[in-house]
């Protein structure tokens, strides 16, 4: 299960790479980031930890990670 939510992230990841322009590719970072957030707080539940235990990127980094 794990797996496959971090699976579902290709399509997000492209999102950003074939952005039409600055305010599309901003909207597509913040998608990625809420959903590596969302991500993780289902691998703490999974995992029977209180939420915010896993660690996942920020905004920030999902930016600088794809070449902001």
């Amino acid at each position: 299960m794990i797996y496959g939510l971090a699976a579902r992230t290709n399509s997000a990841v492209l999102d950003v790479l074939e952005a039409s322009d600055d305010a599309a590719r901003a909207r597509a970072i913040d998608a990625l980031a809420t959903r590596f957030r969302l991500h993780g707080i289902a691998v703490d539940r999974i995992l029977g930890l209180p939420d915010g235990s896993v660690t996942t990127l920020t905004r920030a980094q999902v930016e600088a990670m794809l070449g902001g």
